[in-house]
């Protein structure tokens, strides 16, 4: 196997470990959609999900620069040699579609998802601003009948 075969295969390992972890992010995408959708949202989780998300698209990139580190160095070749790595540039091309398909369905998704998390996160702002009046609706009303319960002097028969 000649040095440009191997880094053909290289590429198209690259792509199907993009493939994969393209997979990986559309299922951390769904959940999302599950822990926005849930009544009593849980942040812990949101979070947690956001961070390993974070070390998928992490390590996607990753893939991306070394993919079009190789590429540089064998793109020329495989252009000027295009019937005998016929086969490897089809198989590159399919990855590359369904990549390209993936990618725009996790877009829509993220989309979706921000909506999602806007409308959640201004219920749960929403909510703690009714706690934040209740609360001080509450200490007001303490604080009323603690003075109602002290009796002022003027109230009191000055006669001896």
């Amino acid at each position: 196997m000649g040095e440009t075969e191997k880094y053909v295969h290289i590429l198209e390992e690259s792509l199907q470990k993009k493939i994969e972890l393209l997979n990986q992010i559309e299922e951390k995408t769904l959940e999302q959609k599950v822990i926005l959708e849930q009544e009593l949202t849980d942040l812990d989780a949101w979070e947690c999900n956001i961070e390993e998300k974070g070390e998928l698209l992490e390590e996607l990139n990753l893939l991306d620069t070394g993919f079009q580190g190789i590429y540089d160095r064998i793109g020329t070749e495989l252009i000027d040699h295009k019937q005998v790595y016929a086969t490897s540039i089809q198989n590159l091309q399919k990855a590359i579609k369904i990549i390209t398909e993936k990618a725009v369905s996790i877009q829509v998704k993220e989309n979706q998802n921000k909506v999602l998390a806007e409308k959640r996160f201004a219920q749960l702002h929403q909510r703690t601003r009714e706690k934040k009046v209740a609360s001080n609706v509450a200490t007001k009303y303490y604080q009323t009948m603690s003075k109602l319960q002290h009796m002022d002097a003027q109230f009191m028969d000055r006669k001896k």
